[in-house]
């Protein structure tokens, strides 16, 4: 969970976050051998007229710009994932010599496999979207 006493400041306050999600790793950086699931630099945006934040969560290494944009409505329930050409060709060309298993990257049933890993921060653990969210 959350950080514990250990990792903060002296004399600091610890903020109380709204929300407190992960994005795991998908295939494509588990096969890149990535430590964790890293936001693009600045990518964070928010669209007043969409009332939608987004946030492009790279794929692989950095200087390979490959990323996936998670658009969140503002309680952070996932709104829709959009996937990068260049991760798309990324990733496709390993589905398509076998080293990762199907479906195809740009598919609903791929965007359902990433929306399916982020884990919400529920008081006490780790729950998926549903858990979090109900069942509505």
């Amino acid at each position: 969970g959350p950080a514990s006493y250990r990792y903060v400041y002296p004399g600091r306050e610890v903020y109380k976050f709204l929300h407190y999600l992960i994005i795991p790793n998908s295939d494509y950086n588990n096969f890149m051998k990535m430590r964790y699931a890293e936001n693009q630099l600045g990518s964070m945006t928010y669209s007043k007229k969409d009332n939608i934040i987004k946030l492009n969560v790279l794929q692989g290494p950095a200087n390979d710009n490959l990323a996936a944009a998670y658009k969140f409505n503002l309680n952070f329930k996932v709104a829709d994932i959009v996937i990068t050409d260049r991760f798309r060709v990324a990733r496709d060309s390993l589905v398509a010599r076998g080293f990762l298993s199907p479906p195809y990257t740009d598919t609903k049933e791929y965007v359902k496999i990433l929306k399916d890993q982020i884990r919400y921060w529920d008081g006490e653990k780790f729950v998926t979207a549903e858990e979090y969210f109900g069942r509505n």
